[in-house]
């Protein structure tokens, strides 16, 4: 019985090893820029070859880039585990990231071609703005950043649904509310974090992607 309740344990902590991994804060911008270009009611003049090459310089800049200076800063031994876990690992990783993050929207919001993607620049300059405020919180206090991750991809699209209602914008939000509720529940099992950690970073991230949609757009 004992052996069994362990292959289990064990079998389940793979699977939410899986969904953290999938669900990555980095991964996040990539996944809200497939949606938008392949929504119904996200209507832009770009031809389907070149959303690709969009979406690969999403996920370029905002996950290979941060995860490659990740790597840089375990390998040179300035940090000691390259998945982040350590509270005092955390600082400059998030810090470079936060950086870049900002010169991708700035990317995508002074030099992209007729600023065709503002709903993404919009989401960049959130996601710079709650990296930030994680860096900062991160000195003090392990912040969840997979919360912070899947609370901002919610506010962001509510905040689209807000400002252009449609029934497709619904159906996303509730696919990202049961997302949210599976990475937060991988999280806690995991005990990566306490449940005031996840919750929290959660509710930062809604609310600063949230209001950068609604305030900015």
């Amino acid at each position: 019985m004992n052996e069994k309740r362990i292959l289990s344990d064990f079998s389940l902590s793979h699977i939410f090893y899986g969904i953290s991994a999938i669900f990555h804060p980095l991964l996040l911008v990539t996944f809200a820029t497939m949606i938008l270009l392949y929504s119904q009611n996200y209507v832009i003049a770009i031809r389907p070859e070149s959303k690709w090459t969009i979406i690969f310089v999403i996920f370029l800049l905002t996950f290979c880039v941060p995860f490659l200076s990740v790597l840089i800063f375990y390998f040179s031994g300035n940090i000691s585990d390259w998945r982040l876990t350590n509270k005092a690992d955390r600082f400059f990783p998030f810090l470079f990231t936060t950086i870049f993050y900002a010169i991708s929207a700035y990317f995508f919001t002074y030099k992209f071609p007729l600023g065709i993607l503002p709903h993404i620049s919009n989401f960049l300059w959130s996601v710079s703005t709650c990296l930030l405020l994680v860096t900062i919180i991160t000195h003090y206090w392990q912040i969840s950043a997979h919360g912070v991750g899947m609370g901002g991809l919610l506010g962001f699209f509510v905040g689209i649904q807000m400002m252009t209602p449609s029934q497709d914008w619904q159906f996303w939000i509730k696919m990202i509310v049961f997302l949210l509720g599976l990475v937060l529940t991988a999280r806690l099992y995991l005990e990566a974090h306490t449940p005031n950690q996840v919750w929290f970073g959660a509710g930062l991230g809604f609310v600063v992607c949230f209001l950068g949609q609604v305030l900015f757009f």
